[in-house]
């Protein structure tokens, strides 16, 4: 899927799922505030790579489909894991019972906007897998699980078809093939659809100059709109809430100052300064001129992740998936690839967005043993040990048995 680059878009967006984290009943706000701390880790390294483009995610997608992958690794995996997701310090049962909260619970927040939120376990065939863990990530994530023959091309299509229905077809295809070592692909999917509470009025719609990075401006059309907003001017940027439906939802919009350098402004976007900036924003009167607009993005974040120090996931030899692995004795298992796509239309009426993260989980076969010969025909040393306490009784070198 290619990166629509129609223009830049000089202001950030970011889609807020929820007013605050007390809106979802019983949810603990640490793994609201873990969540918001990925969210921008990710933004930063995202938006650094791919500078001068188009960027569009969800950090919830990415965040459900490896907190599935999570609750199958122990040990330093899982604790690589958890200090990547900004976990650290939360029992994995309160962590999977806050996205268990955020799935049932968002849907529901405002029944005039559309919300859907779906996870799907893909596993091979005769590959071993723990019971424990298949209904633990099925009783929280509310994920279906399918086995299937992933040596036939039906299998990719299956996932596939999947994938497009549960994002009214915005994104058709998470993967192209299946490789030989994949036994297990984890998927989230969402979707979302809009109307603004206030919807802008086509007939203001025009073409007007959008500036890029490079200095060049180029016609586009802006939508114009003047009303009452949640507002924020600080001394390097401009914020608005443009909210959905009844107002529980809404689109955030930063736009950096004029003459502020756009990596600066990037630079700034972090957790700390998000909730500060929040906190300022009060009820103004004023007008908005936000350009239309429509992409795809797509992301492998195999790299980035690695970065936020959880390669040992990745790691064929290190990773521990034992609380996934049904069957250690058939090889480890470790993560292969961790992609995202996601697709977003901004116009008049409101906004449609789609985002899908897969998880492929890679098998390494484990060695076969060959059975050895030893056979002690030159000097060698010998010891009698107490195998309870490991004091050693006896011990020699034999150099001559004769």
């Amino acid at each position: 899927m290619r990166l629509c680059r129609t223009f830049f878009i000089r202001s950030t967006i970011i889609a807020i799922l929820i007013p605050v984290p007390l809106a979802i009943a019983g949810n603990p706000e640490s793994t609201i505030q873990g969540n918001t701390e990925f969210a921008f880790r990710l933004f930063d390294k995202i938006t650094g790579e791919d500078y001068g483009e188009n960027v569009f995610f969800s950090p919830l997608s990415i965040s459900l489909a490896l907190t599935m992958v999570y609750n199958g690794a122990d040990g330093e995996t899982k604790a690589a894991m958890a200090r990547a997701l900004a976990l650290e310090g939360i029992d994995i049962e309160q962590v999977n019972e806050s996205f268990r909260n955020l799935m049932t619970d968002l849907p529901e927040i405002d029944p005039s906007v559309t919300l859907e939120i779906a996870n799907s376990i893909w596993a091979r065939q005769r590959t071993k897998f723990d019971q424990h863990y298949m209904k633990r990530v099925k009783d929280h994530f509310d994920a279906e699980i399918t086995t299937l023959d992933f040596s036939s091309r039906s299998s990719v299509d299956r996932i596939n078809d999947w994938v497009g229905k549960k994002t009214h077809d915005k994104i058709k295809d998470i993967i192209s093939q299946l490789n030989p070592e994949d036994v297990m692909i984890l998927i989230n999917a969402i979707y979302f659809k809009g109307a603004w509470s206030k919807v802008f009025d086509a007939a203001l719609t025009e073409n007007r100059d959008f500036h890029l990075l490079d200095g060049k401006s180029k016609q586009h059309p802006m939508m114009t709109q003047t009303d009452r907003y949640d507002y924020y001017h600080g001394p390097d940027f401009q914020a608005i809430s443009l909210p959905y439906g009844r107002r529980k939802i809404s689109m955030y919009i930063f736009l950096p100052g004029e003459g502020v350098p756009y990596d600066k402004f990037l630079a700034g976007m972090d957790k700390v300064n998000w909730e500060q900036g929040l906190d300022r924003f009060h009820n103004s009167k004023g007008t908005i001129v936000l350009p239309k607009f429509k992409l795809e993005y797509q992301k492998q974040l195999n790299d980035i992740l690695k970065s936020f120090g959880m390669g040992v996931a990745f790691d064929a030899n290190l990773a521990d998936f034992s609380k996934m692995n049904g069957d250690p004795a058939q090889g480890n298992i470790s993560i292969s690839e961790v992609m995202h796509k996601a697709f977003v239309e901004v116009n008049e009426e409101g906004t449609e967005a789609a985002a899908v993260t897969s998880v492929r989980m890679a098998l390494t076969a484990a060695v076969p043993e060959e059975p050895f010969e030893m056979i002690v025909d030159r000097p060698f040393m010998c010891a009698i040990r107490d195998n309870i306490t490991g004091t050693i009784l006896f011990m020699g070198a034999i150099v001559d048995p004769t």
